[in-house]
């Protein structure tokens, strides 16, 4: 195709990571003069005029407005919110999601002396934070009812959010099968309390 063309061609891998990064890549820069007009607005935002403090604002507003498009298949979505998570990263510094993971409470639910577990829990936070992110903006078509059984659970100190965006993914593409596992597991709960409060 021309699209192909043009990005083989004409493209620097610099610029083909921004453009798969768009939100659009698959469907309006289909048109190769979108596409060029897009190559376009890339080349001249120049290193020169860029304004640190509007480049922070439209990085943020990127990656929290960053939802999975209409037709997007979902590894896309998966790679683009991933690449964006990691120019926040960049931007703000492994620090911006340990200082919040402290304020978690299933931080604050670890025990005080467990420094190990502690640290792992901060570690491992940016890759907690994106995998939330991937099922909160993926087809909420398809995990609305699975976000209120993760929320329903959570409510009962249960955690089965996905720590991992591999993790999030598989519940994405499985997602009848983990519905169904966790009203099972509400049921078992439910059963066992109904039990404990007639002894």
């Amino acid at each position: 195709t021309v699209k192909s063309n043009i990005m083989l061609k004409f493209v620097t891998k610099a610029m083909d990571i921004k453009l798969r990064g768009e939100a659009n890549f698959t469907t309006t820069l289909e048109d190769p003069i979108e596409l060029l007009k897009r190559i376009e607005r890339f080349m001249k935002k120049s290193a020169d005029a860029e304004y640190d403090f509007l480049d922070f604002w439209e990085a943020n507003q990127k990656f929290f407005a960053m939802k999975q498009g209409t037709t997007e298949n979902l590894m896309h979505f998966k790679e683009r919110l991933l690449r964006q998570a990691e120019v926040m990263q960049d931007l703000y510094g492994v620090a911006w999601f340990r200082n919040f993971a402290v304020k978690t409470k299933a931080y604050a639910a670890i025990a005080s002396t467990d420094t190990t577990a502690k640290d792992k829990f901060k570690d491992d936070i940016f890759e907690a934070v994106i995998a939330t992110g991937f099922l909160c903006n993926c087809d909420q078509t398809r995990t609305a009812p699975l976000m209120l059984d993760l929320q329903t659970n959570y409510c009962r100190e249960v955690d089965y959010y996905p720590k991992t965006v591999s993790k999030a993914q598989c519940f994405h593409r499985d997602l009848w099968v983990f519905a169904l596992l966790l009203q099972i597991d509400g049921l078992i709960r439910l059963t066992k309390q109904v039990i404990s409060v007639k002894i």
